[in-house]
């Protein structure tokens, strides 16, 4: 009898190291989750430059309307994809 209860003493032991053990790589997980987040000025730098860099076409150098509505288009899409990534790393 003695046995079955050392034993039950010593599971209940190594289940709450290892509760304690997976609950503290949680809180190092989410710390570096939140550091990495708020260090993206490499990105937002970069995010920036492209958006500066995006031209717009000029539309004497088209033939047609469609041709020029489409290079437009284009162009709007670039501006959209480059804004939803500044805002996904907080820019």
């Amino acid at each position: 009898m003695r046995l079955l209860t050392a034993i039950s003493i010593a599971s209940l032991v190594v289940s709450i190291a290892s509760v304690v053990f997976v609950l503290g790589l949680y809180s190092e997980l989410d710390k570096s989750g939140s550091e990495s987040q708020g260090n993206n000025s490499i990105a937002c730098a970069q995010l920036l430059t492209a958006r500066a860099q995006v031209t717009w076409p000029d539309s004497r150098n088209f033939y047609t309307y469609d041709a020029m509505e489409t290079a437009l288009n284009d162009v709007e899409k670039t501006i959209e994809r480059i804004d939803l990534d500044r805002l996904k790393h907080g820019c």
